[in-house]
């Protein structure tokens, strides 16, 4: 269910697709205390899929009834799920409130490249998710309860 395309997105779906990305950046090694204190808000409607407050709150938006996903929906389109949509926005926020961990090997490990790198990383649902996944599965054994 967590994986799911959601044309309208409600509290409990928020709520667990947090739970579960927090949970992966968490065995990824990208998790922190600076990332913890960016809220995650549920908002009424909004154009983008969500947003992150760069250079402010820092704090996260996720619109209830997006226009772009209300497109997608009416009009077809690539798959993205609100986990998907939730680790873009924690991409800004490590962006925002750790600039050094955006330089590091864990920040390409999670998000697949550097955060201002010039290769073209268009998002592709069969290469991004499942290396994250797969990563994360490596590190189960590890330390980590990870959830997929």
């Amino acid at each position: 269910m967590a994986n799911r395309k959601h044309a309208v997105i409600t509290m409990p779906r928020l709520e667990k697709a947090f739970e579960d990305v927090r949970n992966e950046l968490d065995c990824l090694g990208v998790w922190n205390e600076r990332l913890a204190d960016v809220d995650v808000y549920l908002t009424w409607i909004g154009t983008a899929y969500g947003y992150q407050c760069y250079r402010s709150t820092g704090h996260i938006e996720i619109p209830a009834i997006s226009m772009s996903r209300m497109s997608e929906v009416i009009f077809g389109g690539p798959r993205r799920t609100l986990r998907d949509l939730l680790r873009h926005e924690y991409g800004h926020a490590v962006a925002d409130t750790n600039r050094g961990l955006i330089r590091s090997r864990r920040f390409r490990v999670a998000f697949g490249t550097l955060n201002n790198s010039c290769i073209d990383s268009s998002y592709s649902p069969t290469e991004h998710v499942p290396i994250m996944q797969q990563r994360i599965h490596r590190r189960t054994s590890q330390k980590c309860l990870c959830i997929s």
